[in-house]
C-alpha cells in the first residue's frame, strides 16, 4: 500500500534535502564575499582579487544551479505524492 524504501519518490525526497542543505551552506559563504572583498582590496593583492572574483563567480552560479534542483526537485516530488495519494484512494 505504501511505497517501498527504494521507490523514487524517497530518492527524490533524499535529493532534495541535500539540495536544500547544499544550498544553505552556499548560501552561507555567499555571505561571507564582501569581507573578502574588503580583505583583499585592504591588501592591494591583485591576484587575490582575481582570485575572490572568480570564487565569487562560482558560488553565485553553483547557488543559482542549487535554487532551480530544489525547486525542480520540489515539483516532481509533489507530483509523486499526489499520484501515491491518488493510488492509494483507488486500491481502497
Amino acid at each position: 500500500m505504501y511505497p517501498s524504501w527504494r521507490s523514487d519518490a524517497v530518492f527524490c525526497f533524499l535529493a532534495l534535502l541535500f539540495a536544500a542543505l547544499t544550498e544553505q551552506f552556499v548560501a552561507y559563504k555567499v555571505g561571507l564575499i564582501t569581507g573578502a572583498f574588503y580583505e583583499v582590496l585592504g591588501e592591494k593583492d591583485r591576484d587575490g582579487f582575481t582570485r575572490q572574483v572568480l570564487y565569487s563567480l562560482g558560488l553565485l552560479v553553483s547557488i543559482t544551479i542549487l535554487k532551480s534542483a530544489r525547486s525542480y526537485l520540489a515539483r516532481i516530488l509533489g507530483k509523486q505524492i499526489s499520484i501515491c495519494a491518488t493510488l492509494m484512494t483507488l486500491m481502497r
